[in-house]
């Protein structure tokens, strides 16, 4: 059995122009129509990232791990510097919003976040600062654990050949121009397998992936368990190391780029205002509930066992976190929960955080 660590992409090095892209002919001319949606980060000139156009205003989105300040340069394909500010952020997925500065809509075109949770059709690039790569999505929702946030989220698994300047905050996009994923986490061979053992078993039980924190004190790390391929890519992949990475799913990211285009700026993900723990006979045991919430304006109580939120069963705390995820605030949705061998369905007002 292969031995992985898990290292937090913030801390791969990027140096400039030490890798060369090598895409097929057909690959670099899809490339060529997409390049005008991103952006080279600079920190005093040196390569720190990338980021994605997500409106003709001029905001763009990036990981955290390549803002080296509040306001940074970039570069566009065309070669013409950019300066940025950070006006946004969110906690859960790490992700950064930039207001370019004296943008113009003719500089560049914005990508899409496509609907639903699909992702990885056709040919599916890794954006670096040294260009983009090809890469192929593996798994796709997998359930990952936010230990600081306490929330569970959608992770997809995607993997490409290793670059030499490393992959922190690459972007990933398909040849229909829509944005998929900010990679967030890699894997390595190198390997802490004690935290391995522990995401292992809790993968095989159906149970999130941790979200494990200061692994060899390198700060918060996703902690996947084995890699189990589900989906191949129509690209060839060459002969180098396979990187695998994680990034937050599809269904997250939208969340994060319609609220980062809201005139607030501010992402909201939608909430019933309560917490929840699995229970051995099944649904989600409700814990506690917030005073004036939406679950508590429907008379939702601690002890009482979810069943099913907006018609999908809930089985556990995991399918409650992932099916509030597909609700929307200010959606009326049906709550049906047990109490004390009592069946109610409830209406409920969906909020959110």
């Amino acid at each position: 059995m292969l031995s992985w660590a898990v290292n937090l992409l913030a801390l791969v090095a990027v140096n400039s122009g030490t890798v060369v892209s090598d895409l097929s002919p057909r690959e670099a001319e899809v490339w060529q129509r997409l390049q005008k949606g991103f952006v080279t980060l600079e920190n005093t000139g040196v390569p720190s990232g990338t980021a994605a156009l997500i409106d003709p205003s001029g905001l763009f989105i990036a990981h955290r791990s390549s803002i080296s300040g509040p306001v940074l340069e970039g570069r566009l394909s065309s070669g013409r510097t950019i300066r940025f500010v950070s006006i946004g952020q969110d906690s859960l997925t790490k992700l950064v919003l930039l207001q370019a500065q004296n943008w113009r809509a003719e500089f560049g075109f914005p990508v899409r976040v496509p609907d639903g949770d699909e992702a990885g059709h056709g040919m599916v690039f890794a954006v670096l600062p040294s260009g983009p790569i090809r890469a192929a999505f593996t798994k796709l929702n997998r359930p990952g654990f936010v230990q600081a946030e306490r929330r569970v989220i959608p992770l997809n698994e995607v993997q490409f050949e290793a670059p030499l300047d490393g992959c922190a905050g690459a972007l990933l996009v398909d040849e229909d121009g829509e944005l998929l994923g900010v990679l967030g986490a890699t894997l390595s061979r190198n390997g802490i397998q004690d935290a391995l053992n522990m995401s292992n078993s809790q993968a095989r039980a159906g149970g999130a992936v941790p979200f494990l924190n200061n692994v060899q004190g390198r700060g918060p790390a996703y902690a996947p368990g084995p890699v189990e391929r589900i989906l191949k890519g129509q690209q060839r992949m060459g002969p180098s190391d396979l990187m695998v990475a994680y990034s937050a799913g599809v269904t997250v990211l939208k969340k994060v780029v319609d609220g980062f285009r809201s005139p607030d700026h501010h992402v909201g993900y939608p909430s019933l205002g309560l917490l929840c723990k699995d229970t051995p006979g099944g649904g989600a045991l409700v814990q506690a509930v917030q005073p004036d919430s939406p679950a508590d304006r429907a008379k939702i109580q601690p002890g009482d066992i979810l069943l099913s939120i907006a018609g999908e069963q809930i089985r556990n705390q995991v399918d409650f976190a992932l099916v509030m995820l597909r609700q929307t605030a200010g959606d009326k949705i049906l709550v049906h929960f047990h109490r004390n061998n009592r069946s109610i369905v409830q209406e409920v007002i969906v909020g959110h955080s």
